[in-house]
């Protein structure tokens, strides 16, 4: 395909409503708006581009619009007759299913608002809507919560553009705004939301803007839950300005966990000895021995996988820990000590970048 624009839009899996969005042309909606029947247009939008248009209607309403574009071949009648009909198929669909969408989506939306912002439980509600969410969205879920970016405003897209994106982007999902923050609900395979992540990723860079990811559930009641797993990973993420668009809880399960103790237990007595010792030495020598020791731990101890994670050949990693040994007197080979200087370097390591230490 030589054309830059319509490249464009494949590459972003943009849908000919976005087109029109992205390049402003306002006068090819209100011509589809006043047609009855399909017509062959040129935007000059895009170069040498051609493309069919069909209103969609439902109740006298245009509520959606087909385009095909002419690419390998010139248009003929035919193509005009197949647009026509699968313009008439969708307006079958959206008669029939377009009221009862909304009439489920909408209180949906108000249930989990309601649960969530002002914690108001309708078990019954939660009960009657279950199908619902049982339908387009489970058998599992995650809680997303997208906030702006560090100065407190939302650039890029407008909030409820953005929400609009992930609701026809992202197979089974529900959005809506509560403040300055957006909730999405997603559907959830447990294993297989690779496809959904990258979208969901792929919108928050365009956006500038970070989500938290809760861990998977199955039951909709513990929703509320959930919306603070998410929060607490984007409240953790935060601290990393180079931290990835999309932060999952389980990823940042320790970083959360530290943060909510923090506020009843001053940590830093629960920094080892051997550790500060290593963080003074670093200090004063200007080397990486507590990263190294963390990055070794987090390795499982594995020297071949540490040293590719630090960029350094292994015997440069060996130097090392046996430095880190000569200074502490720490037996790396303790299997039963493995857990507890596991979680006293994820202390150092949370305490450092909040600068507590």
């Amino acid at each position: 395909y030589p054309d830059d624009a319509l490249q464009d839009l494949l590459r972003n899996n943009h849908c000919s409503y976005d087109y029109i969005v992205k390049y402003r042309i306002t006068e090819t909606l209100e011509m589809t708006g006043k047609a009855r029947k399909p017509f062959i247009i040129d935007t000059h939008y895009a170069k040498n581009m051609r493309r069919i248009l069909a209103p969609v209607m439902s109740n006298g309403t245009l509520c959606a619009h087909v385009a095909a574009f002419e690419i390998q071949k010139s248009f003929e009648d035919e193509d005009l007759h197949a647009v026509d009909a699968l313009a008439k198929a969708c307006a079958v669909l959206l008669s029939t299913n377009h009221a009862g969408l909304i009439k489920s989506t909408l209180p949906c939306k108000d249930l989990l608002y309601n649960h969530i912002i002002h914690n108001i439980v309708d078990s019954s509600a939660f009960a009657e809507l279950y199908p619902v969410f049982q339908g387009p969205i489970s058998p599992y879920y995650h809680v997303i919560v997208i906030a702006p970016d560090a100065c407190g405003r939302w650039t890029g897209t407008s909030l409820n553009a953005l929400q609009r994106h992930i609701e026809s982007r992202i197979g089974g999902s529900l959005a809506f705004c509560a403040g300055d923050e957006m909730i999405v609900l997603m559907g959830s395979h447990k294993k297989r939301n690779e496809a959904r992540e990258e979208v969901l990723r792929a919108l928050l860079k365009e956006n500038n803007v970070r989500a938290g990811m809760s861990d998977w559930f199955s039951d909709i009641s513990n929703v509320k839950e959930h919306y603070h797993q998410a929060c607490d990973a984007l409240k953790a993420g935060r601290a990393l300005p180079k931290a990835d668009e999309l932060l999952r809880y389980r990823e940042w399960f320790v970083s959360c966990f530290l943060n909510a103790v923090k506020e009843k237990l001053d940590l830093e007595p629960y920094v080892f000895p051997e550790i500060r010792l290593l963080a003074t030495y670093d200090r004063e020598r200007n080397t990486n021995l507590v990263h190294t020791l963390h990055i070794y731990i987090q390795n499982r101890m594995n020297m071949i996988e540490a040293s590719e994670k630090l960029f350094i050949h292994r015997n440069t990693l060996r130097y090392r820990l046996e430095k880190i040994v000569e200074l502490t007197g720490l037996d790396l080979n303790d299997g039963e000590a493995y857990a507890r200087l596991a979680l006293s370097l994820e202390i150092e390591g949370f305490l450092r970048q909040n600068a507590l230490l």
